[in-house]
């Protein structure tokens, strides 16, 4: 090994395992409150091990290779499920576990109490035999099949929370979790990566320094989900619109139930009523962190109550519906005529929007308008009427 490889080596493990207790260190102030992060650590806690496992390969150890490889092989069977739990955590905190994690982690235990222990024993005698046993690529290979398929679900959930938040939420920039859809697709091209290195490894010993490319970019995961995942806070979903339990094993989701009848001696008219006339009494549409939960709370009635009173009364969802007032917001400051001494976007930041972009597409898919247009038409009109 060059002298110049060989220090790209110790510089991939210095980062990767300093960056890991880092950030263990600071989950671990949070965990107790927030049981996503304790998936978190854990799947951090997985990485300092592949990062570990990386190093001890071209360094020849032998000893370090023998507790470590054997552990590789059970490290699939356990990032599949811990990565699916830690999305349902982060979008439903509310949910109740209970033995439905353990089950899906059920081939982590048996991998490791049958392969992995028994593996490093007898490595750990006889080094020598660890090119012996054939059965070990079966192994591995059963483990990335099963945490493909758990990427596979990881991304149709994230997709169907993505859309579930805008019943919720009128503001998507801080709870959409983007951020982690990227490194699902990150964490896919990973097992790629890793599946053709080793392939090209095994045929060609000496293309052995191409596995450096995989270290690097698993720091550059480790990074990733370090920093968005500190950052990230817990988003909480009506029970309307979350699923009651969705079990990746059977592919089946059960719908909650809705109750028929309401709770409260008033018509939908006057609910509808009641909550339009709250949104425009307190502006609540003008504070960006506004929520179902929040607004439901005023009322004096449950989340669920008024997730079903917009959804499926008034046929649309908050984050359509308080938008409308962003909207309507925008258009009466242009008519006054506060946009010859302010600009859009200033009008848009004070009707309750957080972003240019999210400002246009939603003025122009309420109005099918720009915000240009709409002000050349109100200023034409001013003058007709003047």
């Amino acid at each position: 090994m060059s002298h110049l490889l060989t220090h790209f080596l110790f510089f991939c493990a210095y980062s990767g395992v300093s960056i890991v207790l880092f950030l263990l260190l600071l989950l671990s102030k949070t965990w107790r409150r927030q049981r996503a992060h304790q998936i978190l650590a854990a799947i951090l806690f997985i990485f300092l091990l592949v990062v570990l496992l990386y190093i001890s390969i071209p360094l020849g150890s032998a000893i370090v290779q023998a507790i470590l490889l054997p552990l590789g092989l059970a490290i699939p069977y356990a990032l599949g499920p811990l990565l699916y739990f830690y999305i349902r955590l982060t979008y439903q905190p509310q949910l109740q576990l209970r033995k439905i994690f353990w089950h899906h982690m059920l081939p982590f235990f048996i991998v490791f109490t049958l392969a992995s222990l028994p593996l490093s024993w007898w490595f750990y005698i006889s080094p020598k035999a660890l090119s012996q046993y054939p059965f070990i690529v079966s192994i591995a290979i059963m483990g990335m099949l099963l945490m493909s398929y758990y990427f596979y679900h990881c991304a149709l959930l994230l997709k169907r929370f993505q859309r579930l938040v805008k019943h919720n939420y009128s503001t998507l920039s801080k709870v959409d979790l983007h951020w982690l859809n990227i490194w699902v697709k990150g964490l896919i091209l990973f097992a790629v990566l890793d599946t053709l290195t080793g392939g090209l490894v095994a045929m060609f010993p000496w293309l052995e320094y191409i596995i450096y490319i995989n270290a690097l970019y698993l720091v550059g995961l480790i990074w990733y989900i370090g920093y968005f995942g500190l950052k990230q806070t817990e988003v909480f979903l009506s029970e309307m619109s979350t699923p009651a339990s969705t079990d990746v094993s059977s592919g089946l989701t059960q719908k909650p139930v809705i109750q028929q009848k309401a709770q409260h001696n008033a018509t939908p008219t006057q609910k509808q009523q009641q909550l339009h006339d709250l949104i425009l009494q307190e502006a609540l549409y003008k504070d960006e962190e506004v929520s179902l939960y929040k607004i439901a709370k005023k009322m004096g009635i449950s989340d669920k109550q008024l997730s079903r009173l917009i959804n499926q009364e008034m046929d649309t969802n908050f984050y359509e519906y308080i938008n409308s007032f962003r909207v309507e917001a925008f258009k009466k400051r242009v008519q006054n005529g506060d946009a010859e001494h302010l600009t859009l976007l200033a009008l848009a930041y004070e009707s309750g929007f957080n972003s240019k972009a999210t400002f246009n597409r939603i003025f122009k898919q309420q109005t099918g308008l720009t915000p240009s247009q709409f002000k050349k038409q109100a200023e034409a009109h001013s003058k007709k009427t003047s």
